[in-house]
């Protein structure tokens, strides 16, 4: 079982929340937008511990909703889920069009919903039954009742039903449990397959109980590491449930259960023994008690019989390990709750790599064990929380390779503030939030985006209309090409308030340092993030990975208007012009609004003045085109270039050192920098108020 998509519903700070999820699936943005609500719904989801009236999503105008709500649902439903969950599994038929080619594709899901009202402390775990309504509504009927609904579907042709069962219906005088066994026939036949529907939520049944909760644990196998105070009782081994216990039943599950099969194996004849000592010796105090429970049924049910048969069936014990929760310093063993947040965590990490590494060297290494209906999912407040950056960047490399092996069958979910977490070979499972009021913001990266092609119109279109009518932006594929270079900028630019997209390594460096104000202050101060595109190519790609998350974006490009590579000329501007085009459509998103500056992004560039001068360069809103290049700017700029001379830079352009430009800058003077930096300076520093 695994998680494919989750929708909440009024829980703490999200109001509305309805997203995919992958192997990996992060959560960023800043402090209080809204980030750990996600992840602490999911946990409530699992638990299903009482919520307090905190928990309940307050709007701005101080009303607190009524209910909370977190539906998930799971796919590659194994054996073990469609029976414990049977009644509850969803089939539906897929249809995809490839090139005139229609494709049928079963998919076998669960949806479970965990509902709580304020007025209840309470919550329930519903499931969406998968029923033939017109039996569903006859079910629980009485007998009368029953006997007409059937005779009903029979005779109005509704679903399919034998001969025998035909005439038995139509002969009227069938008994309650003859009925019932009709019924199961008839929704066990395979021509009425096409008939089931999932129940609407309302009538749906509240799934399993409390049982359900458990249920639902066992087959995904769910770990919540939580940030802060919290993680203390996490370290309990005697709470079934804590990330102790799961997670070192997890690392010792294939070793024990195979310890239990050899046991089993070599005792047989044993548990055969017991098997028949258990049959004979209880005999006569079972025939009692069945008697006894008969003797009141025949009053309820006549010709009904209640028969108890004691077996050893399918015994096998179950294996727990025990955990002495203790760690040895210098041969001194200190009980592990005892310790700092940071040993404690970073215990719980190493168990969940050591989890990860084991499921994925099982399979790395073509072994036997078998993790088939053992999904799982660990949920992690903050997992870069007391670790120095290298531990960091190894533990999440480690969950990254476990979570791309399919078979090991384990997803991650995170909350969190380190680009390392972020996984880069999917953004499309990285959602962005930006808090406000009426509840957080989520953005997603577009896959691509490209016209609108009906699945008629794709069926009757050979392979070359439709490759030359649905041309459009694919994301994905051009993100192999830019996370090539700059992989490490482009993740980390998602952490920002704004960025700013450059060329090449000097605009990337000048603009990290240069100073916006007579405080010296620097861009990365007011939250802004300088990105090295690799070249003006890649610009409008970069861009518009920042925009789809929503993240205000200002472009900067060399005009060349002295370079042998650009003419200056009216070419230029038109094909400059043009990449504005691609920039509004590329990425685009229906009323896609800036958090921070509150306004529609990318489609102020029409009142971007195209001077054939452009003496000054040409600065619009959210774009900007250098008369020449940034060197050209600079050297406008007296006390820069004094410095530089004395400091021996003859040429700024065959000047790649970084220290030298460094101490330049810090030589000198703000008071004579050019205005077209500071112009640039400016716009995107607005962009984060």
């Amino acid at each position: 079982m695994r998680i494919q998509h989750v929708k909440i519903r009024n829980f703490r700070a999200v109001k509305e929340f309805d997203g995919e999820f992958g192997n990996i699936t992060s959560f960023i943005g800043y402090n209080g937008s809204g980030k750990s609500s996600i992840i602490r719904a999911i946990n409530w989801f699992f638990e299903g511990h009482d919520l307090k009236e905190d928990d309940f999503f307050i709007n701005s105008s101080g009303e607190r909703s009524s209910e909370i709500s977190v539906e998930i649902k799971f796919t590659d439903i194994d054996e073990r889920a469609k029976s414990e969950f049977k009644k509850y599994i969803n089939t539906k038929v897929n249809i995809e069009y490839n090139y005139g080619k229609k494709i049928e594709i079963e998919e076998s899901f669960l949806v479970f919903r965990r509902v709580q009202e304020i007025k209840n402390d309470i919550s329930k775990l519903y499931g969406t039954p998968y029923v033939i309504p017109e039996i569903y509504a006859i079910k629980d009927k009485n007998s009368r009742d029953k006997s007409d609904g059937l005779k009903n579907i029979l005779n109005n042709n509704i679903l399919y039903i034998n001969d025998d069962d035909a005439k038995l219906i139509l002969n009227g005088k069938l008994k309650v449990g003859d009925m019932n066994d009709i019924i199961t026939r008839i929704g066990a036949d395979s021509k009425n397959s096409h008939k089931y529907k999932s129940l609407d939520w309302e009538d749906a049944n509240n799934a399993k109980g409390f049982a359900g909760t458990s249920a639902l644990k066992k087959l995904t196998g769910f770990v919540f590491l939580p940030a802060g105070d919290d993680i203390s009782c996490e370290f309990d081994s005697t709470t079934r449930g804590s990330a102790l216990n799961t997670l070192v039943g997890s690392l010792l599950k294939s070793t024990l259960t195979d310890s239990i099969k050899i046991w089993q194996e070599k005792n047989q004849k044993v548990l055969d023994e017991l098997d028949k000592q258990i049959t004979k010796g209880t005999e006569d105090e079972i025939l009692r008690k069945q008697n006894l429970v008969n003797s009141r049924l025949k009053k309820f049910l006549p010709g009904v019989n209640f028969k108890l048969d004691p077996r050893l069936e399918d015994w096998e014990p179950k294996p727990s390990a025990f955990i002495a929760s203790t760690i040895e310093n210098n041969g001194y063993p200190f009980p592990i709750e005892k310790h700092g947040h940071g040993v404690q965590r970073a215990t719980l990490l190493a168990l969940l790599q050591a989890v990860a590494d084991n499921r994925f060297t099982d399979f790395d290494d073509n072994s036997n064990n078998d993790y088939t209906g053992s999904s799982l999912v660990i949920c992690i407040e903050e997992p870069e929380v007391y670790q120095h950056p290298q531990q960091s960047r190894v533990i999440a490399r480690s969950f990254h390779e476990a979570a791309n092996v399919r078979e090991a069958n384990i997803q991650f979910i995170y909350a969190t503030h380190s680009q390392y977490f972020v996984d880069y070979d999917n953004l499309n499972s990285t959602y962005r939030v930006v808090g406000s009021r009426e509840g957080a913001y989520f953005y997603q990266a577009s896959s691509y985006v490209k016209p609108n092609i009906s699945h008629d119109d794709r069926l009757n279109m050979s392979k070359s209309e439709f490759k030359k009518k649905s041309k459009g932006y694919k994301l994905s594929a051009n993100l192999d090409d830019i996370l090539k270079y700059s992989r490490k900028d482009i993740i980390e630019g998602l952490f920002a308030k704004a960025c700013l997209i450059v060329e090449g390594d000097t605009d990337q460096f000048i603009f990290e340092n240069i100073p916006v104000d007579s405080n010296g202050r620097t861009l990365e101060s007011y939250g802004v993030s300088v990105i090295n595109a690799n070249g003006c190519s890649n610009l409008w790609k970069v861009a518009s990975i920042f925009h789809t998350f929503g993240i205000p974006t200002y472009i900067l490009r060399d005009g060349d208007s002295n370079s042998e590579r650009a003419e200056y000329n009216s070419e230029t501007l038109e094909s400059w012009k043009s990449n504005v085009d691609d920039f509004i459509r590329i990425g685009r998103k229906d009323d896609n609004i800036s958090p921070v500056t509150k306004e529609p992004m990318c489609t102020d560039f029409t009142p971007l003045a195209w001077k054939q001068d452009r003496k000054d360069g040409c600065f619009g809103k959210y774009i900007g085109l250098l008369q020449d290049d940034l060197e050209n700017e600079l050297e406008k700029w007296n006390s820069f270039m004094l410095e530089a001379s004395n400091i021996g830079i003859n040429d700024l352009r065959s000047c790649k050192e970084a220290g030298k430009y460094l101490r330049t800058l810090n030589g000198a003077k703000f008071s004579d920098i050019p205005a077209s930096l500071l112009e640039i300076s400016n716009k995107v520093i607005n962009m984060c108020q």
